[in-house]
């Protein structure tokens, strides 16, 4: 005999379907269109897609992404010229509207409004001052990819595979001077790298030989370096080598 869905599950299906908003309903609701833009910045998910291809987006979390501006605006009228809508602020310090959503929620920036409970996304502003700020800041904490290679003995390759692994943290990219965007590794998980790991050419000044003859030695002796993505350059624990 063939099995059917249980009661239970169908009417889960049905509560998850019903429960989607079609992107007309999204975008009237945030007031921004396309809706797709905070997809692309990491703030929204495209649910389901139908035979259009039209995208469904899940309405709990459309509507928790607006409370969540809500939380952190106010009714405050004597800082409107300091203020602009975060489209402008975005283009303004050359940043994706994702990194400067992400600087805004992480640093807990004050958002204005005319009136915060009925706002919509377009209706939120923040100060072009504050996420400079903050971005100044950010990038104090922050090097180039050519500078971070400098500092581990390393290439810039090695650099981004140890930044996808998850071995260096980056910081938001973006200020008001177009050359600083590019200063994105921290200089904390630099530092906190350094006293684990040791490549091989800072190895080979280290000791005064030729890293052939170290990698040698080291692999007589079952030392292997960590394991990173093809053509970068080697690098071991501190804890193996000394």
């Amino acid at each position: 005999m063939q099995d059917y869905p249980n009661l239970e599950l169908m009417e889960r299906v049905v509560r998850d379907i019903t429960n989607l908003w079609s992107a007309g309903k999204t975008k009237d609701f945030l007031g921004i269109e396309p809706a797709t833009l905070l997809v692309k910045a990491g703030w929204l998910d495209v649910e389901m897609k139908l035979g259009t291809k039209a995208p469904y987006y899940d309405s709990d979390k459309v509507r928790d992404f607006l409370v969540k501006l809500k939380a952190q605006s106010k009714a405050d009228s004597s800082c409107a010229d300091a203020a602009a809508p975060l489209a402008r602020i975005a283009a303004r310090c050359q940043c994706s509207l994702g990194e400067l959503l992400r600087i805004i929620f992480d640093e807990r920036l004050p958002l204005v409004a005319d009136d915060p409970e009925t706002a919509k996304f377009h209706d939120f502003r923040v100060s072009l001052a504050d996420v400079r700020n903050v971005a100044a800041t950010k990038e104090d904490a922050a090097c180039t990819l050519s500078e971070a290679a400098d500092l581990l003995s390393i290439d810039t390759q090695t650099v981004r595979a140890l930044i996808n692994c998850g071995h260096l943290g980056t910081v938001s990219p973006f200020s008001k001077r177009r050359q600083q965007r590019w200063r994105i590794v921290s200089h904390a998980s630099i530092a906190e790298f350094d006293k684990q790991f040791i490549s091989l050419k800072a190895l080979s000044n280290l000791r005064g030989k030729m890293p052939n003859s170290i990698s040698h030695q080291f692999a007589k002796a079952n030392i292997f370096p960590v394991a990173l993505k093809p053509k970068t350059q080697r690098i071991f624990r501190r804890c193996d080598v000394f």
